[in-house]
């Protein structure tokens, strides 16, 4: 799957997915994840966790996060993101703050919402997608778990928004050639101090990000179009294709005509 930062998000987006993986990435929704089977390794913000069945997480807005599962069919999950919109009941309890911990394990939460989830994918899918009640289902689930969820006001809120803009400079630029100069330089901050926060924020360096966001863009057009590999290469960001196929195989372990051949997975 492709990273996204989308701030003209379609009111709400339901989906379920096996195996999910996502670098590191953020938007302006509150996201919710449940696993309905098997596991993923979730890091959201400066906490990392391997949440197993029957766990959820809840992702404030502008909170980067990222997902990792192995290729096992057994590994299941449903998530919905909500739109936080200043009209929304839920509004003036988020803004502002951060969950202790976004992770809720089995016995934290309500015996409903697993039903909860599934009714809402299962609703989403369906041919009439009643927004109404899905969305009032959303909220349902936000309000019985609040209580679980300890608030506390965000305590670097100067040094999150830098994190956030920075990941939102890079996301949308990845093709392009991005520096931490430049990037620095665009957000108006000293590029020593920009290195550290994102190292501390990603968990890689910026270059090894840019280049996971690449591949993951690259993968997709491999698994998604008939596009020749020296293309995909080009639209991916990559100046040739000696440097395309060795990145690729160093992230993916195997080169983009394998990937391609094994209908979009690491052969």
């Amino acid at each position: 799957m492709i990273p996204f930062y989308e701030n003209k998000f379609q009111d709400i987006y339901v989906a379920d997915a096996y195996s999910l993986t996502f670098q590191p990435h953020l938007h302006n929704l509150i996201e919710c994840i449940y696993v309905a089977d098997g596991e993923i390794e979730v890091q959201i913000g400066q906490t990392g966790k391997c949440m197993r069945k029957g766990e959820m997480a809840v992702i404030f807005p502008n909170v980067v996060h990222s997902y990792h599962s192995d290729e096992q069919p057994r590994n299941f999950c449903e998530l919905f993101f909500y739109p936080l919109k200043t009209a929304s009941p839920l509004y003036h309890l988020v803004k502002g703050r951060r969950p202790e911990s976004p992770f809720l394990s089995a016995e934290q939460m309500h015996r409903e919402i697993p039903g909860h989830f599934h009714e809402i994918v299962s609703l989403y899918k369906g041919e009439s997608q009643d927004l109404i009640l899905i969305k009032t289902l959303m909220e349902l689930i936000l309000i019985r778990v609040r209580d679980q969820l300890v608030l506390t006001m965000r305590e670097h809120p100067q040094t999150e928004s830098v994190i956030e803009k920075a990941v939102t400079y890079f996301m949308e630029n990845f093709r392009n050639e991005v520096s931490l100069e430049e990037t620095a330089k665009y957000l108006g901050v000293n590029r020593y101090y920009l290195s550290h926060v994102l190292n501390d924020s990603l968990g890689m360096s910026i270059p090894a990000y840019i280049n996971n966001l690449r591949i993951d863009y690259a993968r997709n057009l491999l698994s998604t179009t008939d596009l020749p590999i020296s293309r995909v290469a080009m639209e991916s960001g990559y100046e040739n294709l000696r440097t395309f196929n060795r990145c690729f195989r160093k992230v993916s372990g195997c080169t983009p005509k394998e990937y391609r051949t094994a209908g979009g997975s690491p052969a």
